[in-house]
């Protein structure tokens, strides 16, 4: 899931730099995983 999908799924006034912040924490206490998507534009994918 990207990061913008992210925020079009919650209901909580956060700015994109929280959620960037809170996806970093979750990597690093592993959570979550980190994929870079290799396109036109790089895309950032947490599984």
């Amino acid at each position: 899931m990207s990061s913008d999908a992210i925020e079009q799924k919650i209901d909580v006034a956060i700015d994109r730099a929280t959620i960037y912040r809170v996806l970093n924490r979750f990597c690093e206490d592993g959570l979550v995983h980190k994929i870079i998507e290799r396109t036109e534009s790089s895309i950032l994918r947490y599984v």
